[in-house]
């Protein structure tokens, strides 16, 4: 856990960029590589988020269920195999809470079969990426993501005054 706030200071993972109330993307990632070659393709991007970095599913479920969490996220990005319940377990855990059930899920993974991405969708995730092994193509498949949720969807939160 040091050894990820240690490495995240120097990064701007926290920082907002752009306006006032940017994004907010909640990275759940066990491995320091992985949370950061995320981190550069979401900086190079250049779009207004805010990237939390959890380096377990335990620490991301306290985050998100704790009391004091006024905000969600507008997405969470969770690795599918990031401990110690693994990404599915994290997904059905944030669909059964009221105040989250809402949440955009992207599971992101270097492999999985055609039963686990079907299970992940049977839990509420809202979409499955493969993270390709070309940093260039990553980059590129993290930058459409993160500009898709943070600035093309429309949220839940924002849907239901347009319904009212």
């Amino acid at each position: 856990r040091g050894e990820f706030e240690a490495i995240l200071k120097g990064t701007g993972a926290t920082e907002a960029v752009g306006n006032a109330h940017p994004a907010a993307l909640l990275l759940v990632e066990d491995s320091l590589d992985e949370a950061r070659l995320v981190l550069r393709a979401i900086r190079s991007s250049a779009l207004p988020c805010r990237v939390l970095v959890a380096p377990s599913t335990d620490e991301a479920g306290a985050y998100l269920f704790s009391a004091n969490n006024r905000r969600n996220p507008t997405v969470i990005v969770t690795d599918l195999k990031v401990g110690p319940m693994g990404g599915a377990e994290l997904v059905s855990q944030v669909r059964h809470q009221e105040r989250t059930k809402l949440t955009p899920i992207v599971v992101l993974t270097g492999i999985a079969s055609d039963e686990q991405i079907a299970d992940l969708y049977a839990r509420g995730a809202n979409s499955f990426l493969q993270k390709s092994v070309e940093f260039n193509e990553f980059q590129l498949e993290v930058e459409r993501l993160t500009r898709y949720w943070a600035e093309l969807n429309i949220p839940a939160a924002r849907a239901d005054t347009y319904l009212s």
